[in-house]
């Protein structure tokens, strides 16, 4: 059986100048890990929410950068 992966990217531009970084990697080997919610909290901010509640939040940089990468799993 092959487990779900969850990716979340922010994506900055367009093409052919679009940059894209991650932002968060979620592994589906256990079902708490699922990723459940993903939304804007403010213009620079994302909150990544899993199947079993916890809550991981990323802050972007003025040019989209994101502060850090979350997972879980």
């Amino acid at each position: 059986m092959i487990d779900p992966l969850w990716s979340v990217y922010v994506h900055e531009g367009g093409r052919p100048l679009e940059r894209r970084w991650p932002v968060g990697h979620f592994n589906g080997d256990d079902p708490d890990n699922e990723l459940r919610e993903v939304v804007w909290t403010a213009p620079d901010r994302i909150r990544m929410t899993t199947a079993e509640g916890q809550v991981l939040e990323v802050t972007l940089a003025p040019g989209g950068r994101p502060d850090r990468v979350v997972s879980a799993g």
